[in-house]
């Protein structure tokens, strides 16, 4: 069974979720604010990941707010990707536009 395989469930979601920390935890400045760690980019934006689920979807949003915008995010379908170290590679490409 590939990564892509496995069924899309709360706890999977949450472990994604927990990886994608980690390892912009490793790169960012970040703290803990209500149970979400808040990401600190260098364009000044600050950024949080969320999960998203309805009845036809499940994915991670990065979440994004700066002095113009506070509601801006990008999609990410972890299906989409082979595995997780692949999803974060395209996360970060969005943390640097």
């Amino acid at each position: 069974m590939t990564w892509k395989e496995i069924q899309i469930s709360d706890d999977f979601l949450l472990d994604v979720k927990t990886f994608m920390i980690k390892k912009f935890s490793e790169l960012y400045p970040f703290e803990k604010r209500n149970d979400e760690t808040l990401f600190y980019l260098p364009d000044r934006y600050k950024m949080h990941i969320v999960i998203m689920r309805g009845n036809n979807f499940n994915c991670l949003v990065m979440n994004y707010k700066s002095s113009t915008d506070d509601d801006d995010g990008d999609i990410f379908y972890p299906n989409d990707y082979s595995n997780p170290e692949e999803m974060f590679k395209y996360m970060l490409e969005e943390t640097r536009r």
